[in-house]
């Protein structure tokens, strides 16, 4: 080689250098900013906290309570975050003072379930798992920050270790742009719960005072007697609020039903629920028994969904699609897939759609005949669902989602997650959710960008699905449920199963189904409490839906489906 050429490749590489440094740069200058404003965020709620007095007086539920500054303050949670907001009004001393307990020994003292219930109301979970997480990402975040800082320093580098450089500060960029959305919503949601609180009702029943939301008394549903009493309409009878001559011990346990809907709670003060006209949700329980079981002979039923015809149709390991009449006699055989059917759905048309493990997603007309394959996917179709504009969505073990037109048209192909993709599922907002073994759950946008990923799975997601409020459930194989709502904030985790659970359903009273590896189906109240566990498969749960007429089916890899009756 000359020296001319020497020369030119040696300019060749400062010039790399030279774009690889300034880049660097940038991007260490706009890190070091996001940390500035982190690290301000949380000096602003340091100061707040701090100007509080050391013994606080809270007006619980109408009732006094004190207890000093440093008890609130030994665990992160919604009190913390509402201290550090300079408001506060909780609903219910009883339970209140069961929570000061808790937080004084550190989250050492034993819990019944109903106190379980409040903990999680106020953002503490006696398992602190997600704490312990937020504790790791510091501390990964400190050492990453360390490291940059020596590899700073020094004077030789080569376009490898600018590589490295770059993408370690690119990761950590990434890691304080998901904890200062994760503070502002933080911030967003005790805002909003401080705005309802605000907007108090005082109560005297038979002598003893009740301050509650009028959110909470609302709940009742609008022909309840409470309901008008949050609506304005009355004036109240004295200074004390309004009078209310009735038992003031079933008076709090109806409160506690209206926050909680729990079950045991609303069937101790049925009678009272019914004077007030407050409609009790049916709710499945362990009296709930197996009506029929269908045996299909066809390998595992992986997927079970109902037509509007009131039919039933199941996806099987032979690559069949199967209809049956609610009472179990199968009308029909759809052969054209050439793997296990792993997804089967209703369309808006009238229509199904399926996945396989041939990679295709199929669509079916009315009369049961296959009226397009979409091919695209480089590995098996684990799930499908249709959007509200109409496209379907398919995802695989490919790590890719792709929409679909209904003729066959690929019109986008959604890449993120870091490992397959094992469950789809429609929004009512129009996106989109997914969930994967790479133990997110992400949520896309109708452009195909992704919106929000939510993180607190510490195991391969293998069901998701949105709930009738809104909100989305996820199932997991580190056996918990976990609730979110759309921004991301994990409001609930449901733990019971004892192995992964394949599938999560939303219910029409409210209720969550889930199925797994247990071989069992479990339904659950949104405040985490299970109320029933149903035995009779012989093998894992893979898949469970509601009826029209109320009844639960769940499909299992012990080749049956199995009906339930509350």
């Amino acid at each position: 080689m000359d020296v001319v050429s020497v020369r030119d490749r040696l300019k060749e590489w400062r010039g790399f250098f030279e774009t690889y440094n300034r880049d660097f740069l940038v991007e260490v200058n706009l890190l070091d900013d996001m940390n500035q404003r982190y690290e301000a965020m949380q000096r602003e709620k340091s100061d707040r906290l701090t100007s509080l007095p050391s013994l606080l007086k809270f007006n619980v539920g109408g009732q006094k309570i004190q207890t000093s500054k440093s008890s609130l303050l030994k665990m992160e949670s919604l009190l913390s975050e509402m201290m550090g907001s300079g408001k506060w009004l909780p609903d219910d001393e009883d339970k209140f003072e069961q929570v000061l307990d808790y937080l004084q020994t550190e989250g050492e003292k034993e819990i019944t379930e109903e106190e379980l219930e409040e903990l999680r109301f106020f953002w503490l979970n006696p398992a602190h798992a997600e704490e312990e997480v937020d504790r790791r990402e510091e501390s990964a975040k400190k050492r990453k920050r360390e490291k940059i800082s020596v590899q700073r320093q020094s004077k030789k580098k080569d376009s490898k270790d600018i590589e490295t450089e770059m993408a370690a500060v690119q990761s950590e960029m990434k890691t304080m742009e998901e904890l200062i959305e994760r503070e502002k919503k933080k911030r967003t949601l005790v805002e909003e719960h401080i705005e309802a609180q605000r907007d108090t009702v005082k109560l005297n029943v038979r002598g003893k005072r009740f301050v509650t939301t009028k959110k909470t008394l609302r709940k009742g549903g609008e022909d309840s007697m409470l309901n008008v009493l949050a609506s304005g309409r009355w004036t109240a009878e004295t200074g004390e609020g309004y009078f209310i001559d009735r038992n003031s011990r079933d008076f709090a346990l109806v409160l506690e039903y209206l926050r909680s809907s729990h079950f045991e709670t609303g069937r101790k003060v049925a009678r009272e629920l019914q004077y007030f006209g407050i409609e009790r949700e049916k709710i499945w329980t362990d009296d709930a028994r197996c009506t029929a079981t269908f045996s299909p002979r066809c390998g595992l039923v992986s997927s079970i969904v109902q037509q509007t015809d009131g039919h039933i149709a199941t996806g099987s390991e032979d690559g069949t699609i199967k209809i049956w009449t609610p009472d179990g006699v199968c009308t029909a055989t759809l052969f054209q897939h050439a793997a296990p059917v792993m997804s089967v759905i209703q369309l808006s048309n009238g229509g199904m759609a399926s996945s396989s493990g041939d990679g295709k997603v199929k669509v079916w007309s009315t009369d049961g005949t296959c009226s397009a394959t979409f091919s695209g996917h480089t590995q098996p179709a684990h799930s499908v669902t249709q959007l509200i504009d109409g496209r379907i969505a398919s995802g695989s073990w490919d790590g890719t989602i792709k929409l679909w037109t209904l003729n066959g048209d690929c019109v986008a192909t959604l890449k993120g997650h870091e490992g397959s993709i094992v469950s789809v599922a429609a929004l009512s907002n129009g996106h989109l959710a997914s969930g994967s073994i790479d133990c997110t759950v992400k949520i896309w946008a109708t452009d195909g960008t992704c919106a929000a990923t939510f993180f607190a799975h510490t195991g391969p997601v293998l069901s998701v699905t949105q709930l009738g409020n809104g909100l989305i459930a996820s199932g997991s194989a580190d056996r918990t449920v976990k609730i979110w709502t759309l921004d991301g904030a994990c409001v609930g985790s449901f733990s019971g199963h004892t192995g992964s659970i394949w599938t999560v359903r939303g219910l029409s009273n409210g209720q969550i189904a889930s199925g797994g590896e247990d071989r069992s189906v479990k339904i659950w109240n949104l405040d985490g409490t299970c109320t029933s566990t149903l035995y009779g498969h012989t093998r894992p749960v893979l898949s469970v839906t509601e009826l029209s007429d109320g009844r639960i089916a769940s499909g299992g890899q012990d080749g049956t489906i199995q009906l339930w009756n509350e």
